[in-house]
């Protein structure tokens, strides 16, 4: 399983169990961006996983033999799948244990710093922690619209004293092109 890091560029593998010490270290490190092979992340833009999560549908890799299932917690994109079957066709069936496995991740990452830890590529400021901790969530939407944001930068965010070349603030509004009736 890959879940996407805070700023939506790489898929970051989750660790299996064995390679975790009792510690609870993770068994390897990642290397920083550039730095040379990066162990256990995918692009989101550049690899099939990627594509998988972009899309939330399943891609199959040319022999169908490896297919990335999209994770997905209710509208939020939370990463994806890799499950490789030597039969043809079986990859429909793993859609729901993609869902099942999902639900266990989400359900206990208020119980574990595993899911944070793999959601981040560098330490955050005391701010960041902080803003992070109370904004809504990032992702909503409806069967008809959705929408999704990102925070940046994510590292180092914060409330400026004064705004800088640095600081750039997006307000976007959106009017249904009919009107919306609430029925209470």
């Amino acid at each position: 399983m890959y879940v996407s890091d805070l700023q939506q560029v790489w898929l970051v593998r989750l660790p299996l169990a064995s390679e975790r010490s009792r510690s609870g270290d993770l068994g390897y490190t990642l290397s920083e961006p550039g730095g040379g092979v990066e162990v256990g992340r995918l692009e989101v833009d550049s690899s099939l996983a990627g594509l998988a999560y972009r899309t939330q549908k399943t891609q199959l890799t040319i022999d169908a033999g490896t297919a990335w299932i999209p994770m997905v917690d209710g509208i939020e994109r939370v990463g994806v799948m890799e499950v490789s079957s030597p039969a043809p066709g079986a990859h429909g069936m793993y859609r729901a244990l993609a869902s099942l496995a999902i639900l266990l991740v989400v359900s206990k990452a208020g119980h574990s710093d595993l899911l944070v830890e793999r959601e981040r590529s560098r330490p955050m400021t005391l701010q960041a922690e902080l803003l992070w901790a109370f904004l809504p969530p990032r992702t909503v939407g409806t069967r008809r619209a959705t929408s999704a944001a990102v925070l940046e930068p994510a590292y180092e965010v914060g409330i400026p004293e004064r705004l800088t070349d640095d600081a750039t603030i997006l307000l976007a509004e959106w009017h249904p092109p009919t009107p919306v009736r609430l029925h209470v």
